[in-house]
């Protein structure tokens, strides 16, 4: 759907200039359907060309919400087959 996909790019290009407007933007944006810190998490996860430092910020800020979708983001990682130190960084 072409719609869809422009909003996706929207809020790809509005998150890597401004992370936590990309994040309202992608709330607000309803055919994305991301309502819930785990929707986030999910998006952060799998989207294509978001930057990962802004990532990084965005999660690591000290907010509720952020700290919900921080969590959230981490039950997608499989750090079960890395070393510890490895999985630290």
């Amino acid at each position: 759907d072409v719609k869809l996909q422009k909003h996706y790019a929207k809020v790809v290009q509005k998150f890597n200039a401004k992370p936590k407007e990309g994040i309202k933007l992608l709330l607000a944006t309803k055919s994305l359907e991301a309502s819930t810190p785990a929707d986030v998490a999910r998006f952060l996860h799998n989207a294509r060309g978001l930057n990962k430092k802004k990532i990084g910020e965005v999660i690591g800020t000290k907010d509720d919400f952020l700290s919900q979708v921080l969590e959230a983001f981490m039950d997608y990682m499989d750090l079960s087959k890395m070393e510890f130190d490895h999985a630290l960084r």
